[in-house]
């Protein structure tokens, strides 16, 4: 059973934050826990690197992840939508909030993280050389058993080993770092 993030999207709008993501009709909404309305969440998948750096959530041992902040807990004056929906769910572990300049400057900070990585031997060899890695080799499996493949381990920033970039990306599309946050939690 793995972990699973709700994050929401807010914009400052003079001294109040509202709902920045699209909201739509629930059909649910029938039901006496749901709400009537409910707002799009940013998909992350089920990145425990990206948990870790936004509320030390889902941390590995192994891993030398520094979180941006320890759960806060969800803010007062969240939208009423992202209220509803955080009502809904009920059990929020790790509630918490970032502004997006707070994502912004930690990943201004330089963080590596080393990623392990599975390939063929000749690829390794060929990785030790470069210090390039082809793309196509994805994250060490466990699974993996092939006996003609080698690890590979790789110090990347932060930012692009963990998604961190992609979500930045995708929040400045709503406004700018000092106008928007995030409101999240897990299950």
């Amino acid at each position: 059973m793995g972990t699973d993030s709700h994050i929401f999207v807010e914009k400052r709008v003079g001294d109040r934050w509202i709902s920045a993501a699209e909201k739509h009709k629930n059909p649910m909404a029938k039901w006496k826990h749901e709400p009537e309305y409910e707002v799009d969440t940013v998909d992350i998948g089920r990145n425990y690197q990206l948990f870790t750096i936004l509320a030390g959530v889902r941390a590995s041992e192994k891993e030398e992840l520094v979180p941006i902040s320890l759960p806060r807990g969800l803010p007062a004056d969240m939208s009423p939508e992202v209220a509803a929906m955080a009502a809904r769910d009920g059990d929020t572990l790790g509630a918490s909030w970032l502004n997006l300049s707070e994502l912004v400057e930690y990943n201004s900070l330089g963080f590596t993280v080393t990623q392990t990585y599975r390939c063929p031997v000749e690829v390794a060899e060929q990785f030790i050389e470069t210090g390039q890695l082809p793309l196509e080799y994805q994250r060490y499996s466990p699974d993996d058993l092939n006996p003609n493949w080698t690890t590979v381990e790789l110090e990347e920033p932060v930012g692009e080993a963990t998604m961190l970039n992609e979500l930045i990306d995708r929040l400045r599309q709503f406004g700018t770092p000092e106008e928007i946050r995030i409101v999240f939690w897990f299950d």
